[in-house]
């Protein structure tokens, strides 16, 4: 196996929103260059990384659907599209979707959200086609085929 020699990771807590920044180094196997940053990626300054180091792998787990309530179809195209630009070419970006159900439960967490989900056109099963035709991924390959409850979900692997 050859293993990069540095492997820039994204990885995107929608509940940590304030402060953010970078998390120490993990030690010294063939990870040590292995990078975190933590905050929220729809106000990128609040990550504390170089706008210059791309990333060779962006990870987002259980965070889609509440990105989506939150802001909506433009705040989803929005953090798509800035995953894509943090990518380096070659890069890849693995995401965890939540099925159209588990929205419909949550919209009744604010009347923020309920509003935001009458306007979602962009359902999680649109997701492929539209990180290739308009986001401009290379492909996507599902890595995972979820369940419709529960932790079991559809994971997506897309490449720059």
């Amino acid at each position: 196996v050859n293993h990069p020699q540095v492997l820039h990771l994204l990885f995107v807590p929608f509940w940590r929103t304030g402060g953010g920044g970078a998390l120490p180094p993990l030690g010294n196997g063939p990870l040590v260059n292995l990078d975190f940053f933590s905050g929220n990626i729809l106000h990128p300054n609040t990550l504390g990384r170089r706008e210059s180091d791309p990333f060779d792998t962006i990870l987002c787990l259980s965070v889609v659907k509440w990105i989506h309530l939150n802001w909506g179809d433009a705040g989803l195209m929005s953090f798509f599209t800035t995953v894509y630009d943090w990518l380096a070419l070659g890069g890849r970006f693995i995401l965890e979707t939540q099925n159209w159900a588990s929205y419909r439960k949550r919209k009744r967490m604010s009347q923020h959200m309920a509003i935001n989900y009458a306007d979602i056109q962009i359902r999680p099963a649109d997701f492929p086609a539209v990180l290739v035709a308009t986001v401009g991924f290379k492909n996507v390959r599902v890595l995972r085929t979820g369940a419709s409850n529960g932790f079991d979900r559809t994971i997506l692997m897309c490449e720059k």
